[in-house]
């Protein structure tokens, strides 16, 4: 369940809010109790790729693009260090438990059948801010989303957040949003036809900043030393990257490490 516990209470009994940024995905048609070991997957899911495509080039928490944080980012999304949130969860699974306030950075994206009113009891109870991202009637409708629009709401929470007089890094965490960097845009060398088969690839390399990454659909079909010669030469970049940022370089930036336990910095 994702809205198991994580308060981070102090020493005074004030909660620490989570810099970690989650994507919760509805899933209207993914039904629990029909599971069975045949199970293939969700459709409205597939129909939300585009969703997902945007989660993974989001950062991953608050500080992941502060100035202070950009020269290790890469190295350490290799090393694991920021690794990316999101479920697939079904509505009823998403309303069983309010919304906490210590995750404050919580998106949800409900699917085009659904309507932000079946969501309105929960979040009218949860104590948690939330962010719904819906067709209409969201804080953020489809055609709105975009990377600044998103970042607008988190400043937005954190301007809700201020006013509670027992949360800790509100202030913080509004200074680093606002810091926010995007990185360099970069182009391949190379031309590429859109192909489920160097989708990973293109995932890893548009975190590094590369843009416009497929040309065009990928057109020779049937010509299997194409589809080679794509996953080939992404393959190449990626481990390019792999090698100008190495895991072993990856470095908690100074706003990771003053989260961290004292006894975990021995």
């Amino acid at each position: 369940m994702i809205w198991s516990a994580h308060i981070n209470c102090m020493a005074d009994d004030t909660i620490q809010i989570d810099p970690k940024i989650r994507f919760l995905i509805s899933v209207p048609d993914w039904k629990p109790e029909e599971a069975t070991p045949f199970q293939g997957f969700s459709l409205s899911l597939c129909r939300n790729s585009g969703f997902l495509r945007f989660i993974y080039t989001f950062p991953t928490d608050i500080f992941e693009l502060t100035p202070v944080s950009m020269p290790s980012r890469i190295a350490r999304r290799i090393a694991g260090q920021l690794p990316i949130e999101w479920y697939g969860q079904s509505p009823r699974a998403l309303k069983f438990m309010p919304a906490p306030i210590e995750i404050p950075f919580t998106v949800v994206i409900l699917d085009e059948s659904e309507k932000i009113s079946d969501y309105q009891d929960w979040l009218d109870q949860s104590p948690g801010p939330v962010t719904v991202i819906a067709k209409e009637g969201g804080h953020i409708t489809y055609n709105q989303l975009s990377f600044d629009t998103l970042r607008n709401r988190f400043i937005e929470i954190c301007d809700e957040l201020e006013t509670i007089a027992n949360l800790a890094g509100v202030a913080e965490a509004r200074e680093a949003i606002k810091s926010w960097v995007s990185p360099d845009e970069r182009k391949l060398p190379y031309s590429l036809g859109g192909h489920g088969t160097i989708s990973p690839n293109l995932a890893v390399l548009s975190i590094c900043g590369f843009t416009s990454l497929a040309d065009e659909p990928f057109e020779r079909l049937g010509d299997e030393s194409a589809y080679i010669e794509q996953i080939v030469h992404t393959s190449n970049s990626v481990l390019d990257e792999r090698e100008a940022s190495p895991p072993s370089e990856a470095t908690l930036d100074r706003f990771c490490r003053e989260r961290l336990e004292p006894e975990l910095m021995l």
